[in-house]
Formats: C-alpha cells, structure tokens, sequence
C-alpha cells in the first residue's frame, strides 16, 4: 500500500513491477509529446497567425507530460521517483483532458485547418520566401516589449486594475453561461467566481514550468486562489512577451501584423477565457442542472 512507501529526499519508492506497467503509456506519451512540440515549435513559422493557439495549447500538454516522461520505466531502473506511483492515474487524466482541450480549441479549428492544407500545397510558398525582417527593426521591437514589461511590472496600480477587469470578465462569461440554465443565487454567484479563478490559475500556470512550479509552491503556502491570481498574470505577460520576442527574431514580416506586445498579451489572456468557458461547457454538457457549489474545487490535485 502507498502508506507503507517509503518517501526520502530522493524520491518516493516505486517496486520493478511498478516501474515495468508504465512503460507502453511512456510510448504513447512520447509519441504524442513529439506530435504536440513539433506544433509548438513549427507553426510559428509555418503559419505565424496561429502561432499563439499553438502554444497556448500546446505548452499546458508539452509541460504535464514531461512529469511522466522523467519517470523511469526501466525494470531495473532508479528505485526513487519524483511522484508516487499511486499519483500516476490522476496525472493521466489531467493530461488527457489538456490534450483534448488542444484537440479541440486548436487542431480541430476550421480556419487553422484550412490554412494547414493551403500551406502544405505550397500555397504560402512565396510567403516563406520573403526576406527576414532587418536585424535592426527586430531589436527595436524586441527592446519596445521589454521596456513595456518593465513599466507594467513595476506599475502596481496597473495590475490591480487590470486583474480586477479580467477576473470580472472571467465571472461575466461564467454567469451568462450558467444563467441560460437556471437563475443562480448571490452566494451559488460568489462561489462560481473563486472556481472561475481556480481554472484561470489552473490553465495559466501549464503555460511555463518554471511558472507551475511557483503556483504550486505558492497554493500550498496560502490555499487561497485569490492570493495567487495576481502573480500568476503577471508571470504569464512575462512568459508571453519573452516568448514572442524570441518568436520574431527568425520570423517572416507576415508575422508582424500580430507583433505588438498588447496584443499577444490580448490573446493568450482570450484563449485562456476561451478554454475556461469550454471546461464550463463540458461540465454542463454532462450536468446540465449543476450550480457552483456542486463544481469540483482543485487545484493541482488538491482540494481547495
């Protein structure tokens, strides 16, 4: 039983069988991450409009799966490992949900489709061949983003005002979405908003490793949402803004239609509203008479 596991500073304690069983998921999951990173990494310059939906999508599964790619599946392997086994099975369920949630929301997206198959017809073909952006506009660009990051991080009033407007965007959307069910009460109204920041944080941090690892550190020192819906927006701007200046500096002009920092920022901050109210959808689906207090409040893999 998992209680008699022994958990050190090395790890949690796995037997060879163990170890042994994971082995055709680690296959699948290879093969899908390879999928998944060769989106993330080759539409940016394939096809730079949907450049964002690829890792806005992408990076949450990229990121999940790497937890059980470090596992070792050797039968003689390392006996220490990061998570217990006994943690496996919730994990692959989280990661199946984001997979589908990239499916969806990105591979199945009628316009970005048709723009794949123009592209593989060598319809974009003179679009690719158009000479890079002169070095000296790229650095002038990248230095406007930066100095951009900088002001917003330091402007505490900002980020007050802004995480405010988008937590109420966030409960608008989730009010009309549960309203066309049923009239929901104030109290069924005040819980609704804590799960919708819960999922913000949820989708947010798997944007980044380093930014997962700070929210689940930081949740289990408050176990207050709330507390840590500031942090983790203004980490992922930074994320965001690093990412696209690294993105333009090999890129195509085309790409420079969506090059301002705002709008980046804009967009993941859309397509994560876009993803929340899609998990809202999906529970509704199943539950069409469900209010809020009846929601599942977790946050990775703890009760909140």
């Amino acid at each position: 039983m998992e209680n008699n596991r022994k958990h050190t500073k090395r790890g949690w304690e796995w037997t060879e069988e163990e170890r042994d069983s994971i082995k055709p998921l680690k296959r699948k999951l290879e093969k899908q991450f390879k999928s998944v990173e060769l989106m993330v990494v080759g539409i940016p310059n394939a096809l730079p409009k949907f450049a964002s939906y690829a890792e806005i999508y992408g990076n949450p599964y990229l990121v999940s799966v790497k937890e059980i790619l470090k596992l070792d599946s050797r039968r003689k392997g390392k006996k220490w490992q990061d998570i217990p086994f006994s943690s496996v099975p919730k994990k692959l369920s989280k990661i199946a949900e984001i997979y589908l949630e990239y499916q969806v929301c990105f591979l199945a997206r009628e316009d970005f489709q048709s723009a794949l198959k123009d592209y593989n017809r060598g319809v974009n073909k003179k679009n690719r061949e158009i000479k890079k952006v002169e070095s000296k506009i790229i650095e002038k660009l990248i230095l406007s983003n930066l100095e951009y990051l900088e002001s917003f991080k330091l402007n505490k009033e900002q980020i007050e005002k802004e995480t405010t407007d988008y937590r109420e965007c966030l409960y608008i959307a989730g009010i009309i979405k549960l309203n066309q069910v049923s009239k929901l009460p104030e109290n069924e109204k005040n819980i609704l908003h804590n799960w919708l920041v819960i999922q913000f944080i949820d989708i947010a941090s798997r944007q980044n490793l380093e930014i997962l690892k700070y929210a689940r550190e930081k949740i289990l020192k408050t176990h207050k949402p709330k507390e840590l819906f500031n942090d983790v927006y203004v980490l992922i701007i930074e994320q965001q803004i690093y990412s696209f200046n690294n993105r333009i500096k090999n890129s195509p002009p085309s790409l420079f239609q969506y090059s301002s920092a705002k709008k980046a920022v804009d967009s993941l901050l859309a397509m994560i509203l876009e993803t929340i109210i899609y998990r809202l959808n999906k529970i509704i689906e199943t539950n069409p008479n469900i209010i809020p207090s009846q929601l599942e409040f977790s946050l990775f893999d703890r009760s909140l």
